[in-house]
């Protein structure tokens, strides 16, 4: 499984340009004008990679009747342009942190949710950071070694910080699923 990191490309040129040999008309008729990035092709790409990020290129370009050559050249494209990170996603239960939890925050008044993430992005217990809309102004996932480790991270990072006007802590339970898909809401 892989994270697909949904920014715009900074050159949509140079993700416009086919593959030397690559024939991609079949692909390029649904290609999205605004995020090349997605156009068909890279799509079925991206759901090789999200079942197994290893996955050969070779592999891939075999299932998609297209080149290896192809498959990589595409793959670079998006990480490139910011659209692609591969990585691993670790289930924190399975490698027993004692604490796994969600918090809602909401941020002090005369501060915005970006420079509180922008904070709290930089502390190593923190592995996930969402600005919402609704209850909350941030989610945020904490993972620590032990429930000390955790009281202080809440004492010191935001009880005590005046950029964080409330929160609730959502104790981690069992994890059911954790994945990253790409939907077609993206196009």
């Amino acid at each position: 499984m892989i994270p697909i990191m949904g920014k715009r490309a900074r050159s949509g040129k140079a993700l416009r340009q086919k593959d030397e040999g690559e024939d991609s008309s079949a692909y390029d008729s649904h290609a999205d004008s605004e995020s090349p990035i997605f156009d068909d092709l890279n799509r079925k790409i991206l759901e090789y990679l999200q079942e197994d990020g290893r996955a050969p290129f070779s592999t891939i370009a075999r299932q998609l009747n297209t080149s290896e050559g192809t498959i990589r050249n595409r793959v670079q494209r998006m990480k490139e342009a910011g659209a692609l990170q591969i990585a691993a996603i670790i289930d924190p239960m399975a490698i027993h942190y004692k604490v796994d939890a969600m918090i809602g925050l909401n941020v002090a008044t005369e501060n915005l949710p970006r420079q509180v993430a922008k904070r709290l992005a930089e502390l190593e217990q923190i592995t996930f950071i969402f600005w919402v809309a609704g209850r909350f102004d941030l989610l945020v996932e904490v993972v620590c070694g032990s429930d000390g480790e955790f009281r202080q991270f809440i004492e010191d990072e935001l009880y005590s910080q005046a950029d964080v006007a409330e929160f609730e802590v959502m104790s981690g339970i069992e994890m059911f699923k954790n994945q990253f898909i790409l939907r077609d809401a993206i196009t």
